[in-house]
């Protein structure tokens, strides 16, 4: 059965980079479609949650940005398969990487970013029916309007670490000093899944004592492993085996 697949562009030289070196290959193609989602409740809730968009006909899936600038500001990136997919290559939800190390309070955030730095989940493979998201970790809270109407200068932000199941998380309890992180939202278990991480080798010169810790829903303690490292030339790529609902950040040692 031919499927409609709507999704975003992507920079071809980041999905090579992270299909090859990342995870060794890709997923087959062809097949026929998932029957709709067994929790159609989870999946219609998690895809108003994630502002996804479904894709035109009953098969395939759709990609899409739903970012917001506003109050807050953060980057969002969002799937949605309605009976799932088959996929040929290494499906991407990537939303921009930044470094918030030593960042308190008021603060003006770069706008410098190179398309293939990034982090986010990567699938391949077989694709469930379902919805889901990345969505940024750090949310920017934009100047107030002031009392008498006053307004500060649009020109930075605070940084708050909030994600659909805290409004507060607990990154003063990671063992090591955070970049960034982001939000996986999900209404199914990808069952081959990665979370990553690609940044400068500016901003990270060594990866020794790196890891990438992961905070579920409901846990109160953050489970860190050491991630799977690739030299990408100028940057470099980390990553960790299997990607579940929940919070995950980049450590480096303090």
């Amino acid at each position: 059965m031919k499927h409609t697949q709507n999704r975003s562009p992507i920079p071809r030289r980041l999905a090579i980079t992270i299909g090859l070196a990342l995870l060794a290959g890709c997923g087959g193609g062809g097949g026929e479609e998932d029957a709709p989602p067994a929790d159609m409740a989870a999946y219609t809730e998690t895809m108003a949650f994630c502002e996804g968009t479904e894709p035109d006909g009953q098969g395939g899936w759709s990609l899409s940005s739903p970012s917001k600038y506003g109050n807050p500001s953060y980057d969002a990136s969002a799937l949605v398969s309605p009976r799932g997919a088959e996929l040929s290559f290494t499906l991407l939800m990537k939303v921009g990487v930044h470094d918030y190390r030593g960042v308190n309070g008021f603060f003006i955030p770069s706008a410098y970013m190179e398309p293939e730095w990034g982090m986010g989940v990567q699938l391949q493979g077989r694709l469930p029916a379902g919805a889901a998201c990345v969505r940024s970790l750090g949310k920017l809270t934009p100047p107030l309007n002031l009392p008498g109407g006053f307004h500060m200068p649009d020109n930075g932000y605070t940084l708050g670490w909030k994600s659909k199941w805290s409004a507060a998380v607990p990154v003063a309890n990671v063992p090591g000093a955070v970049i960034d992180g982001f939000e996986f939202v999900s209404s199914f278990a990808p069952p081959d899944a990665q979370p990553f991480f690609i940044l400068s080798k500016t901003r990270l010169a060594s990866t020794q004592g790196a890891a990438i810790c992961y905070l579920a829903p409901a846990a109160a303690n953050w489970d860190c492993r050491t991630p799977s490292v690739t030299d990408l030339g100028k940057n470099w790529g980390l990553a960790r085996q299997g990607a579940q609902a929940g919070v995950y950040v980049l450590a480096a040692p303090r």
